[in-house]
């Protein structure tokens, strides 16, 4: 047995010290085995995330929002409730605000998206309605919604857009919105304190006029 281990080790050392040469020194082995990043996460060029209004695939996030804020998307009104608080009437297509004729193109209420935008513990939400008739060639009118302090529920903001929020943020945290639509020059509005106002003109993160 003892001529054994000594034929034995010679050979697993050699082993050993390959495998290990396999990491590079501070790396850790699962990292280098997957490839990926845990928690990495896509994003445009600019680095803002933006709202789409496409069937199934509505998403909003705000730049730099914690995962504290993000737990909250399941927190605060029913849709109904939501609705009702954005001045939204039921009808046999479903919410509707914008009293559109009948258009082809015509998407009744949907409450896009919930979270905390502004990062202040409180939940909020954004509605989208699609019609050519009310919103032209844009052809989508979105309310921003969010929860006050005592509960009741509060429209901070309504217009006929696209919107893009920022990283740039206005009074109270809110996220400035890049309101976008038919050319290549937007309005971003900033949060006062009272209301979403116009800050400036952007188009691609740049200056335009």
């Amino acid at each position: 047995m003892r001529i054994g281990s000594l034929v034995i080790a010679p050979l697993i050392f050699p082993l050993l010290a390959c495998s290990a040469s396999e990491a590079s020194p501070g790396e850790n082995p699962d990292s280098a085995a997957s490839g990926t990043a845990i928690g990495s996460t896509s994003t445009d060029a600019a680095g803002d995330a933006q709202l789409t209004p496409e069937a199934g695939d509505t998403a909003m996030a705000v730049a730099g929002a914690s995962a504290e804020s993000a737990a909250i998307t399941t927190a605060g009104a029913s849709d109904d409730d939501l609705f009702r608080t954005a001045g939204f009437s039921r009808t046999a297509r479903g919410w509707e605000k914008c009293e559109d004729p009948g258009s082809v193109a015509y998407a009744p209420g949907e409450v896009a998206q919930r979270g905390d935008f502004n990062g202040d513990g409180r939940p909020d939400a954004v509605i989208y309605e699609g019609s050519t008739a009310c919103a032209g060639m844009t052809g989508n009118v979105y309310t921003l919604l969010s929860q006050q302090p005592d509960g009741a529920w509060k429209v901070i903001d309504e217009r006929i857009g696209l919107p893009r929020f920022l990283a740039t943020k206005g009074a109270g945290g809110w996220p400035d919105i890049e309101v976008g639509g038919p050319g290549f020059c937007f309005p971003v509005l900033r949060w006062n304190g009272s209301e979403y106002a116009l800050n400036r003109r952007e188009y691609e993160g740049k200056p335009c006029s």
